[in-house]
Formats: C-alpha cells, sequence, structure tokens
C-alpha cells in the first residue's frame, strides 16, 4: 500500500506493543499512528511492504474524548491504513467505530456496537426498550404480558355487572368477628353494616357481581382499556387452615383491566389494548435514568458538547493512574 512510515521513537514503540499495553507520549507525539500501526501489523499487515493490506481484519473500536471525535481527528489518521468510519470508503468490510469514552459501555466486548442493549429487568420490557432506546416499531406481541402462579389464574369478567364492593366490606367483617379472640384482639369486634342480610343472602349478591373465567397456571395477556370489556387479572388463594377459596390480584396486573393475548387477536382487539399500562414503565424508566444524568442526552445520536471542555478528560487522563506513579517520558510503552 505504501505511504506508511513511523518515525524512529514510533516504530521503537511498535516492538514493545502488546495488547492491553498503555501508549505514553506527549501531544503531537504520534500516539494515535503508532496505535494504528500496531493495529494494521496484528491484522496481517506489514509496515515494510509496499500495498500491504490486512487480512480479514478485525471490528476496530476508538475510543477517545468527544473533541476529537466530532473533530473527526482520527479520519486522518485511519486514511494511510484504508480505514474510514464511513462504509463506503473503508476498504474493509470490516466495522470501525470512533466514539467518545461517555458512550463506552456501548462498546462492550465489541458486541451490538453501535446499538443499544438492555442490562435490566426494567429495560428489557420489549415496549420500554423500543420507545427508549432502539426506537423500533411496537408490535402486538411487545404489548403481551406473561403471567404465571403456583395456584391458577382467573379473568374476573365484571365489568358490567354490579358493584358489589360494599357486601364484600361485609363478608370481610363477618370473617373478622367469627375469628375474633378478645385475648388477641381486644374486646370490641367490629360491627356489622348489613345486620339484617344472611351470610347466603350475602354470598348471592356478591356472587352477582363477578364471573370468573379460569385460565390455567400461565398465561399471556394484554392489559385492556375501560369499557373494552377486559377483566381483572386474580390468582387463586386457599386459606390453609380453613380450605375456604378468594381471590387476590396477580402480581403487576393491579389497576388494569386484562384479556388474553389470543382472545385479542381473533377478536382484532388490538386497539383496545390500554397502552397505559406501558407508557407508564416507560415514564418511570426515563425517571430512573434522569436520576444519573440528562435523560436525553443519554439516548441522544447526536454528538456531545461538554458544557465546560475541562469536563471533557477520559479516566484515563485523570491524575493517580499507575502510569503518573513513574517519571514522564517523551515516548513510552507501559
Amino acid at each position: 500500500m505504501g505511504g506508511i512510515s513511523l518515525y524512529d521513537h514510533q516504530e521503537k514503540a511498535l516492538t514493545k506493543m502488546h495488547n492491553g499495553c498503555i501508549l505514553c507520549g506527549g501531544v503531537g507525539s504520534g500516539k494515535s499512528r503508532t496505535g494504528l500501526a500496531y493495529y494494521f501489523q496484528q491484522q496481517g499487515g506489514n509496515l515494510d511492504e509496499a500495498d500491504s493490506i490486512m487480512k480479514k481484519p478485525r471490528d476496530l473500536y476508538i475510543i477517545t474524548t468527544a473533541k476529537k471525535r466530532d473533530k473527526c481527528e482520527w479520519g486522518e489518521e485511519m486514511a494511510p491504513f484504508l480505514l474510514s468510519v464511513h462504509p463506503e470508503a473503508n476498504y474493509y468490510k470490516n466495522t470501525v467505530v470512533v466514539d467518545s469514552w461517555n458512550n463506552i459501555a456501548k462498546y462492550k466486548d465489541g458486541k451490538h456496537a453501535g446499538e443499544w442493549t438492555a442490562t435490566g429487568t426494567q429495560f428489557q420490557i420489549p415496549y420500554v426498550f423500543k420507545k427508549l432506546f432502539s426506537r423500533e416499531e411496537i408490535t402486538f406481541e411487545d404489548m403481551c404480558e406473561t403471567k404465571s402462579v403456583t395456584s391458577a389464574l382467573y379473568l374476573d369478567m365484571n365489568e358490567d355487572l354490579p358493584d358489589v364492593s360494599e357486601y364484600e366490606k361485609e363478608a370481610s367483617i363477618r370473617v373478622k368477628i367469627a375469628n375474633w379472640d378478645y385475648n388477641r384482639d381486644g374486646r370490641t369486634p367490629p360491627n356489622q353494616i348489613m345486620p339484617d342480610i344472611s351470610d347466603e343472602e350475602l354470598a348471592a349478591k356478591i356472587a352477582d357481581g363477578h364471573s370468573y373465567t379460569f385460565v390455567g397456571k400461565v398465561g399471556q395477556f394484554c392489559p385492556i382499556k375501560p369499557g373494552c370489556n377486559g377483566g381483572l387479572l386474580l390468582r387463586e388463594v386457599i386459606d390453609k387452615k380453613t380450605g375456604a377459596k378468594s381471590y387476590a390480584t396477580a402480581t403487576g396486573a393491579k389497576g388494569y383491566r386484562w384479556l388474553e393475548s389470543e382472545m385479542v387477536k381473533q377478536l382484532e382487539k388490538e386497539d383496545g389494548i390500554d397502552r397505559s399500562y406501558y407508557d407508564a414503565m416507560v415514564d418511570e424508566a426515563v425517571h430512573d435514568i434522569s436520576q444519573y444524568g440528562d435523560f436525553e442526552w443519554f439516548v441522544s445520536d447526536d454528538p456531545y458538547v461538554q458544557p465546560n471542555p475541562s469536563d471533557d478528560i477520559p479516566p484515563w487522563e485523570t491524575p493517580g493512574e499507575p502510569w503518573q506513579a513513574e517519571p514522564a517520558t517523551a515516548f513510552d510503552v507501559r
């Protein structure tokens, strides 16, 4: 390929370099060019041979400061090696990335370079991940939730049935009275609200307000808007002492109505999916991220401009690092 030459101090450093080493030198000493020369050799290139090229070079990730990235200084350094961050200008088929040290987490292990990957349960929810990071289209599958219990899941299709909450309150009071222990609970049990209604009548009135549909131990559901015939998602609870059966809200289902995903698909009720369930998760994720910095900057693809240029100091240039324990040299490998 020709045209690639190094100064004596750069060639000397090149013979000492190894994976994981630190190349130390002042501004303008040619650290970038020497680093690229090392990469070139490691990938099969020969600096002493004209027209030498690399053999299937690995992807190249250059982590620098935001200022140097945005000024495209590395582009000039890479040109003699026929490398470019722009695929159409890159002689090779490998990926070349130049980015700020602030974004180094994006390139962990070299996987998914330039793409967002989720590392926490909160952000692995497809709707949240796509809405905040990847900006991909939300699909029906992204609005389906799998729920599982050790007992049984039920949908209470009670949206159009009478409100029986007062009767249920009365039933709860009667259970407390039946199990009242004066030594344990005190001297005055609660009073009944509806003393004139028998237990049988009370049970019948409560039953009028519920329509339980058995689902199973595992099911896939979609949150449904009010008025779209969704049900309350409940789990069966068995009292170990009495054997009495009751129902409690399934984990993560409180405050919303639900339908089995398959039913939503068959009845073409996709427009009835309650996105507020997922939008609340998105808002919570934004809030959590914002506690550690500016969210808009965190997800932006635009070049980041430091409020104060002195803030753009990468960790390897901060005081107290290992290479600063020894006297500085003009150009050296540590």
